[in-house]
């Protein structure tokens, strides 16, 4: 990377507080500080040696094993994030959360929070629990089928 001066276009602007490389090598997340209390993570293609776009207020992103995806999931009371992102031009491809319509509130927030989200390799599906704030027995398990672009509840 350095002979190809990303890392020191980057920290020439700001340092950097963390990187991750995906699974297969091919792709490194970094994370900096743009302002006080605000983050931006930059994906990174090594093999073609460019950037590919950068989000803003999250940096808990995973990969998926074949490197295609990036799951976010952010705990949060007041603005919840549970995302899906397409690898190939940083693209957001689902949104577990909807569109909010108010502070705190979306479409489907409705009193849940995303306690954890991951991968999950026998199904090929990213696995969303959800805690509800005002009954925790009724706590939930979604699914999301990338594949098929479907969620199953």
């Amino acid at each position: 990377l350095e002979e190809n001066n990303i890392i020191n276009n980057i920290t020439e602007i700001r340092p950097f507080l963390g990187a991750k490389f995906s699974p297969l090598e091919n792709y490194i997340l970094l994370t900096q500080t743009i302002y006080e209390g605000g983050d931006i993570t930059s994906l990174y293609d090594i093999k073609n040696k460019k950037k590919v776009e950068g989000i803003y207020g999250t940096t808990a992103l995973e990969f998926t094993p074949d490197e295609k995806y990036l799951i976010s999931c952010a705990y949060g009371r007041n603005f919840p994030m549970a995302k899906i992102y397409k690898t190939e031009g940083f693209n957001e491809t689902y949104n577990l959360f909807g569109n909010i319509i108010g502070e705190g509130e979306t479409q489907f927030y409705n009193g849940y929070r995303i306690k954890h989200c991951n991968w999950n390799n026998n199904t090929n599906r990213v696995r969303f629990y959800l805690e509800n704030l005002r009954n925790p027995a009724e706590s939930k398990e979604l699914f999301y089928d990338i594949k098929n672009e479907t969620l199953i509840k």
